[in-house]
């Protein structure tokens, strides 16, 4: 039985196999930032612990942001939804770095933006990779 069958990749989506072959095309290491971890505030609720007793949870932002800058010059951008609940954002501009790009593609699309950048629809843990080419 081949490695991918037996690991399940037989089942993985047409679109997380073209993901997963953009990502394995430079195999390189490259340094990423994760530009927003930490940045929203925390928020805290009451719940009840394993042992049936109130416990204080904290709820930080569901959605993980990460920024590759590659060696031919474009961004890679991938937002992942943590959570369990549809999320909606705003892929700032800024989060490509200090210069605007002059487009911004996710599977090969160009992607509709406004004057302050992208927005962005994720389903629960649903994970989206957008490339910026930098002028």
């Amino acid at each position: 039985m081949p490695l991918a069958v037996f690991a399940g990749l037989d089942e993985v989506p047409d679109a997380r196999r073209a993901l997963l072959a953009e990502l394995l095309a430079d195999p390189a290491p490259r340094p990423c930032r994760f530009p927003e971890l930490g940045r929203p505030p925390l928020r805290y609720t009451l719940g009840t612990g394993p042992t049936g007793k109130p416990v204080v949870q904290s709820h930080a932002d569901p959605v993980l942001v990460q920024v590759v800058e590659r060696a031919d010059g474009t961004v890679l951008v991938n937002l992942f939804n943590t959570g369990s609940t549809t999320e909606d954002r705003l892929l700032d501009w800024r989060t490509f770095g200090p210069d605007t790009p002059s487009t911004v593609t996710e599977n090969g699309q160009r992607c509709a933006s406004t004057s302050s950048g992208i927005p962005v629809q994720l389903r629960p843990y649903q994970s989206r990779q957008f490339i910026g080419t930098l002028p």
